[in-house]
């Protein structure tokens, strides 16, 4: 027995290389996947961290005040609210892969953020927030591939399945200094988790011998981070800058095999639900630090334009091995966008004056080397009763290529569905609301 978990484990990590070979490298036209472009990436692909009204904007935010953006991409927005408000954005996920003329679809829903500001009087705005910011969602799937050799033929089909992602909680402060030009600073505390499954299936066979086997490895790191930013008005200019900072932490990798397998030369049949092989590993790791500077300017009372410029360094990421690599660079990232409101300023507009349009473009490289994408979204924000809530729709269309791969790309479209509201209360004599 012990001789045929051995022979099973060989011919199970013997399989585990045609799969990985054929899934990361040959992409060949029989495959499909979530995004295969996900599946170099170390912890998945870049989720933005938006409100509705930076979603339609191109994810433009950096230097737009912008109640509804509490704290997601630059926690000195706080130092703008002066009401409780609370931000929730839903997002669906569409994927078309194309690839030497075949593709697939694909279809992913997932909340990606729940924001709440508070203001604290003169203490300044307390943020809170709940932020999806990678997602490593891949499925690959091989048809049966035949090797032929002089006195016999093996079959094998395979596929690839990982689910998670990366979530941030924060806390932040933002408060304005009317000494200094009115500089609004904020700065956050996060919390990060990074949890991701990645499950390999594959069937091995002979004409005297089948194996299936199932090596899946589960990933988890929990560290801590910290967010930094500034927002300075300049008349109709605002100029925003916001830094991302985080501190190792300890990765823990558990791997298992798991096989059944069936002999029909010697009518011998081996099923277990205990792994054949089990190992686990362990290292630090460091998320890759970031750097945006943003610019926004009010053309008038109607109409507002944006542009941000990132950087995430990706040459500061390790992880000892325990993942995948990534670009040894700085992935650069740039988006603008415009909002129009028709009457934003008088006692009794009409509805569809008040209504919010806009419009961005974006462009962003990936953590897999030569990796990046683009989009375009368009939007509108609808106001909730007196204009104390926005119900926000919006629609990005995009494109993700990889210049390893001329033959594969992938177009993608994100639904937007944000639902923000927000109240003043009373203000006392003592400066508390």
């Amino acid at each position: 027995m012990i001789f045929m978990q051995k022979k099973t484990v060989s011919f199970v990590r013997a399989a585990l290389g045609m799969s990985i070979t054929a899934a990361c490298l040959s992409m060949t036209p029989s495959a499909t996947a979530q995004s295969q472009l996900s599946l170099l990436s170390p912890v998945g692909l870049p989720v933005r961290q938006n409100s509705g009204t930076s979603f339609i904007m191109g994810g433009t935010a950096e230097a737009v005040v912008e109640d509804y953006n509490c704290m997601l991409r630059n926690p000195a927005n706080l130092g703008f609210i002066n009401k409780t408000i609370f931000s929730s954005q839903y997002i669906y996920d569409f994927t078309n892969i194309r690839e030497s003329g075949a593709h697939t679809n694909f279809i992913e829903g997932y909340p990606e953020q729940i924001s709440l500001g508070i203001p604290a009087g003169i203490i300044g705005t307390i943020g809170l927030s709940y932020n999806f910011t990678s997602n490593t969602s891949a499925k690959y799937r091989q048809k049966v591939q035949s090797i032929g050799f002089d006195t016999s033929t093996i079959k094998y089909e395979s596929g690839i399945v990982l689910s998670g992602g990366t979530t941030a909680w924060q806390v932040g402060w933002g408060r304005e200094l009317p000494k200094f030009m009115h500089l609004r600073i904020g700065a956050s505390y996060e919390r990060v988790y990074f949890a991701s499954t990645q499950t390999v299936f594959r069937a091995v066979s002979d004409e005297n011998s089948t194996v299936d086997s199932r090596d899946s490895t589960y990933s988890q790191l929990k560290c801590n981070g910290a967010v930094g930013g500034i927002m300075l008005p300049l008349g109709k200019l605002r100029v925003g800058l916001s830094g991302e900072y985080f501190f190792a932490g300890d990765l823990k990798v558990d791997n298992a095999i798991y096989s059944a397998s069936s002999d029909t030369t010697n009518s011998f049949v081996y099923n277990s639900s205990v792994p054949v092989d089990h190992k686990f590993g362990s290292a630090r790791m460091r998320l890759p630090p970031s750097l945006t500077a943003g610019a926004s300017y009010m053309v008038n009372k109607e109409c507002q334009v944006a542009a941000d410029l990132g950087a995430t360094f990706w040459n500061y990421y390790y992880s000892h091995g325990l993942l995948v690599d990534s670009r040894d660079d700085a992935a650069i990232s740039f988006s603008s966008g415009f909002q129009y409101v028709p009457v934003p300023a008088i006692m009794n507009p009409k509805y569809r004056e008040t209504i919010r349009y806009g419009a961005g473009f974006r462009y962003t490289q990936l953590p897999a080397d030569k990796s990046s994408e683009y989009a375009v979204s368009v939007g509108t924000g609808l106001p909730i009763g007196r204009q104390n809530g926005l119900l926000t729709f919006g629609a990005e269309f995009g494109r993700r290529t990889n210049g390893n791969y001329s033959n594969l790309s992938e177009n993608f479209g994100h639904l937007s569905i944000s639902i923000s509201g927000g109240h003043k209360w009373n203000k006392s004599s003592t400066g508390n609301y």
